[in-house]
């Protein structure tokens, strides 16, 4: 079962987008430059998470594809054997 990378994606980024802005605000930084910076951090936030899932989604494809094989393997050696 593979992760659906754009939903998880798209919730983190408005986490950090929402964190980022806050975090600003309580610095006393101007809208404007709270702004900008959740902007760009909501951007690199969606390509980390995305670049992240993408591993997780090839380890999670890797570890099916070898189990289907060993299950496979074992009724070949069993249809054998039997």
């Amino acid at each position: 079962m593979l992760l659906n990378s754009r939903q998880i994606c798209t919730s983190v980024s408005v986490l950090g987008f929402f964190c980022v802005a806050i975090i600003g605000w309580f610095s006393g930084l101007s809208q404007f430059t709270c702004c900008k910076r959740a902007l760009l951090a909501a951007v690199m936030v969606y390509v980390g998470t995305s670049i992240a899932l993408k591993a997780v989604n090839a380890i999670l494809t890797d570890a099916l594809i070898n189990s289907q094989i060993k299950q496979q393997k074992e009724q070949v050696n069993d249809s054998r054997n039997g």
